[in-house]
């Protein structure tokens, strides 16, 4: 028998999520990007993610969206405290939605998202550190 302090919250399941969402939106609506912010020291990839509303092609409508303010928001610096990946998942979700407020936030912010930032202590099982041994 095993209990467990958190629900589990995987690397493959983020990179599994990541993709689900990204295919099920509109381009014409919504601006997602999934990149990699880096590679780890497990030779892991650190996805980075940018959210906002996707801008016209008219030059007034390209000038609005660089002028936009960022939000950066991170998860998972602990991989043991995955209750911060299921915090994440539903920001994500919230954020892509038809929500008013959603929206709002899309064409005032461009959201920058680190989803698990500590994705070797996750595939690995620490719970504070990362491979190198550090908190």
């Amino acid at each position: 028998c095993y209990l467990a302090y958190h629900y589990p919250y995987t690397y493959s399941t983020l990179m599994t999520h990541l993709h689900l969402l990204k295919e099920s939106l509109n381009p014409d609506q919504i601006y997602f990007r999934h990149q990699i912010l880096c590679s780890t020291l497990g030779d892991n990839k650190c996805p980075v993610i940018t959210i906002t509303a996707s801008p016209g092609s008219q030059p007034e409508q390209l000038h609005q969206f660089w002028n936009r303010q960022y939000v950066v928001l991170t998860a998972r610096v602990h991989p043991g405290e995955s209750n911060a990946s299921w915090v994440m998942k539903g920001t994500l979700e919230f954020l892509v939605s038809n929500d008013a407020i959603a929206r709002s936030l899309r064409d005032s912010y461009i959201f920058k998202i680190i989803p698990m930032l500590n994705p070797d202590g996750v595939i690995n099982g620490c719970h504070r550190c990362s491979l190198s041994g550090e908190d």
